[in-house]
């Protein structure tokens, strides 16, 4: 029998269970004991006007009736194929989801990542930020899960495709919370979670097949002309090896700036794109919750309170992007004597600070200002990023200490000084950012803060602290491909793929556009 599904029930903001089961026998006019089990398949936060309720869907069993578990894992094919094995760059969310479809496929891939595993890059990335050492080679960007292991966690996405569910039932095989990954509507896992799925992942891609090296760069592609046709026959690896490859997955995210300069020189088309930069601005995070929640901040099942901002200010789009709640700022860059930021959470959401990028757009235009003549168009965007984050890291004293500025300094030019206590390590010291933002984007930066304060109480206070610089919102190019085939049009067998390709924008995104250049992979072997 079909369970009964009734939707957008108001729950009490500290309900239990007794209280689904009222609302379910209200909501059907039925007595309590013909109501079975009762399973909430989502729930989501009304929090209009600051008083906030919970409304959620729920699905009701007769008595005795089991409820069917809400996911399934990677169900991997039993007949291996016989085909090189396709290399995958990138152990991102898009290379781990593509190697996971590809042995759905029967297809056993061959990943590798120049950063290092999740438990040794997690002591890199400690010591990087107890110590300022920088890991070049395994950091915050590189290594076992991409950026997005060290993030919040989001699992969120606007993205309207029927493959989303499928990478949110696969986290869950591999030890995501159901509750916060299935039923939330804005789901999200956080790095404490991320961590051992992560190493669990791996395992079973490991063991049904796929072959993992970390610590592995891409040195080059070894090409062959067919009829014209550049095609990826193999490539070299800086472990030594040369592999047979007729496919490859370039997944390498968003941070991979020296491989996107070589790639260019060995003719993959790519153009530049927009992105946006701006900086992380941190606030107490009781201060976002009495400003969001009002009253009921900290009761039931609240947790610590978000935001999402957008506007139009002179010109150009200013949002809010990755924001993190009861989270922390930290150092992101992959090169040494350059700085940018990000932030990151862990499922809890429980540190004292909630954190957001404040960004605006960028484009071309503004990559010329920043980018040397001979710098090819399709690399300004990269250029534009080098040059602010060199800039950020020399404001901050050249030790990957971070220049911050409280917004109201900021609005009026003026340095001034931080508060003692923030999130980010190894430290903050006062600067003024609009001496390395580029100037044209100091008046939307201003006007978008002041909009931004009407709507959130304290938003501009002295307690807000804008930390810099956020510089890799995304990928400021695209690296070209055919939207049938989903193949570079200039190399035969090259899948550019995910967040470094300029194909997605976050785990999910990322995730989906493996999966379906797995996909095209496995038809054109078919």
């Amino acid at each position: 029998m079909c369970p009964k599904k009734i939707e957008n029930i108001p729950l009490p903001l500290a309900y239990d269970t007794p209280d689904l089961h009222a609302a379910a026998a209200d909501a059907l006019g039925r007595p309590l004991e013909e109501i079975g089990a009762v399973r909430m398949i989502r729930r989501s936060l009304d929090a209009r006007r600051r008083s906030p309720q919970f409304l959620a869907n729920l699905e009701i069993f007769s008595p005795g009736e089991d409820p069917a578990p809400l996911w399934n894992g990677p169900q991997y094919a039993a007949k291996q194929s016989t085909k090189t094995s396709p290399l995958i760059v990138g152990a991102g969310p898009a290379g781990l989801f593509a190697a996971l479809r590809l042995l759905e496929h029967g297809i056993k891939p061959l990943v590798i990542d120049r950063g290092a595993p999740v438990d040794e890059r997690g002591r890199h990335v400690a010591d990087f930020r107890r110590n300022g050492a920088l890991n070049e080679e395994s950091n915050y960007c590189y290594g076992e899960g991409g950026a997005g292991t060290f993030s919040d966690g989001k699992l969120y996405t606007r993205k309207k495709h029927v493959l989303v569910r499928t990478v949110l039932e696969w986290l869950v095989a591999f030890g995501a919370p159901e509750f916060e990954t299935l039923i939330e509507s804005r789901p999200h896992v956080g790095t404490n979670y991320l961590i051992p799925i992560l190493k669990k992942l791996r395992e079973d891609l490991q063991a049904h097949g796929a072959e993992i090296r970390f610590h592995t760069r891409l040195l080059r592609f070894l090409y062959q002309n067919d009829g014209g046709e550049q095609k990826i026959v193999g490539a070299e690896l800086s472990d030594g090896t040369h592999v047979e490859c007729e496919n490859v997955i370039l997944a390498t995210g968003h941070s991979a700036r020296p491989l996107y300069r070589q790639l260019l020189h060995e003719g993959v088309a790519m153009e530049s794109k927009p992105t946006a930069i701006g900086f992380r601005l941190e606030h107490p995070q009781e201060m976002i919750d009495a400003s969001q929640f009002g009253a009921s901040a900290g009761k039931g099942h609240l947790g610590a309170a978000s935001y999402r901002l957008a506007c139009q200010a002179d010109g150009r789009g200013v949002y809010s992007f990755c924001m993190c709640p009861g989270g922390f700022v930290i150092p992101t860059p992959v090169r040494d004597g350059h700085l940018n930021v990000n932030g990151m959470s862990n499922s809890n959401r429980g540190g004292p600070f909630a954190n957001s990028a404040i960004v605006t757009t960028v484009d071309a235009e503004d990559y010329a200002k920043l980018a040397a003549p001979d710098v090819p168009p399709a690399l300004a965007g990269l250029a534009f990023q080098d040059a602010l984050e060199q800039a950020c890291f020399t404001l901050g004293g050249g030790s990957y200490i971070a220049p911050a500025q409280r917004i109201p300094d900021f609005l009026r030019g003026r340095t001034g000084d931080v508060p003692e206590k923030t999130s980010f390590r190894p430290g903050i010291q006062a600067a003024d950012l609009t001496t390395i933002l580029p100037g044209q984007l100091h008046g939307p930066l201003r006007e978008a803060l002041q909009t931004f304060a009407r709507k959130i109480r304290g938003f501009d206070s002295r307690e807000a602290v804008a930390i810099g610089l956020e510089t890799t919102t995304s990928a400021p190019l695209q690296i070209l491909r055919d939207n049938q085939s989903l193949q570079s049009p200039t190399v035969g067998g090259l899948y550019p793929c995910g967040e470094g390709a300029g194909f997605a924008g976050g785990i999910v995104s990322s995730a989906i556009d493996g999966i379906r250049v797995a996909d095209a992979i496995a038809d054109q072997q078919a």
